[in-house]
């Protein structure tokens, strides 16, 4: 998974105020990860996405629609989680600064690397 790796290291460079960014199987477990800000407990952080992202998905089981990204923003942080593949086996989380970033932004890039992130996956049928 080392094409991962260098494509959330490429995108986090893209992104002013990135604090982490991983990819994440539906069991919690790395896929990929990178780490800018050393006091960021991605661990917790990947556990807890991934924990997310499927109450998220369940929930919009209810409304019959995909789901785009989901935001939790505390005091100091933003963080996106995106479904990749729509296949709700691989999420994509990513960190942020919210004093140093901008959402909008963020979203545009990550949007970018969706597919190619996606199609370095392995599928799931």
């Amino acid at each position: 998974m080392h094409v991962l790796n260098e494509l959330l290291q490429e995108m986090v460079q893209k992104i002013p105020g990135t604090l982490a960014a991983s990819i994440v199987g539906s069991d919690g477990l790395f896929i990929a990860s990178c780490l800018v800000d050393p006091n960021f407990n991605l661990e917790v952080a990947a556990a807890q996405l991934s924990l997310i992202m499927r109450l998220v998905l369940k929930t919009t089981d209810f409304f019959q629609d995909e789901i785009e990204d989901d935001l939790i923003t505390s005091e100091g942080i933003h963080l996106l989680t995106f479904n990749l593949q729509n296949s709700g086996q691989y999420f994509l989380g990513i960190a942020v600064d919210n004093e140093h970033s901008r959402l909008g932004y963020v979203r545009l890039i990550v949007r970018d690397y969706l597919a190619v992130i996606g199609d370095a996956l392995p599928r799931h049928y």
